[in-house]
């Protein structure tokens, strides 16, 4: 993971936007947007994320639960949540997908550095890992950071990951990857309830199925 992530990185093709954190959630493709879903004028790739997270939307419909929002708000002056999202008291609001216009980014340069960082971390690497954390931190107008530990460095990475990624559509796949609970439940209940079980019915009509590892 980490050789990949730097050759993106390294590859001089994209750049980290420091000026504007919503810049990479309109209508152009910034220099961060590795891999972007294209908005047609005919078909509006944002349309349903703009219906359900915006509140300029009649349909409105999602909110950051109370679990993760006490996850990524513990520095209230970073600008990825003073700028990106909004805390209403009773709802909290992401506002990533404000334009109904815009391009999905759907990979993004600060990801590739948070996981450079996960990476040399856990290769041992912590000063690696805490200055690929802190170039993101400095994109979101934050100090440096430092860490007690390699766990300690995980930690912070994750809740950084959480926050820069929030509603990108990562945070529940990087629970599974990391084996982390997930709904309240331990990953010991949790991997039961997101692998289904594969009908025998199923396996006798098709000999190429195989049943999921957990069942």
């Amino acid at each position: 993971a980490e050789s990949y992530a730097d050759a993106v990185i390294q590859s001089g093709s994209f750049l980290l936007i420091d000026e504007n954190l919503t810049a990479a959630y309109g209508t152009n493709v910034t220099s961060e947007n590795v891999f972007t879903f294209l908005s047609l004028p005919n078909d509006r790739a944002a349309n349903n994320l703009f219906d359900r997270f915006s509140l300029n939307s009649n349909n409105v419909q999602l909110s950051l639960s109370d679990s993760f929002w006490e996850l990524i708000s513990g520095e209230s002056n970073d600008l990825r949540l003073t700028i990106l999202h909004e805390d209403f008291g009773t709802a909290r609001a992401c506002h990533k997908y404000d334009n109904r216009d815009m391009n999905i980014p759907y990979i993004r340069l600060p990801e590739m550095y948070l996981i450079r960082a996960e990476s040399r971390a856990n290769n041992g690497n912590l000063d690696g890992g805490l200055a690929d954390l802190n170039r993101i931190r400095q994109r979101a107008g934050l100090s440096p950071t430092d860490y007690a530990d390699k766990n300690d460095l995980l930690e912070i990475i994750f809740k950084d990951r959480s926050l820069e990624l929030s509603m990108e559509g990562d945070y529940f796949h990087n629970l599974k990857r990391l084996k982390r609970p997930i709904g309240g439940y331990p990953w010991e209940e949790a991997q039961y309830k997101l692998v289904f079980f594969i009908p025998e019915t199923e396996i006798i009509l098709n000999p190429n199925l195989v049943q999921n590892d957990l069942w």
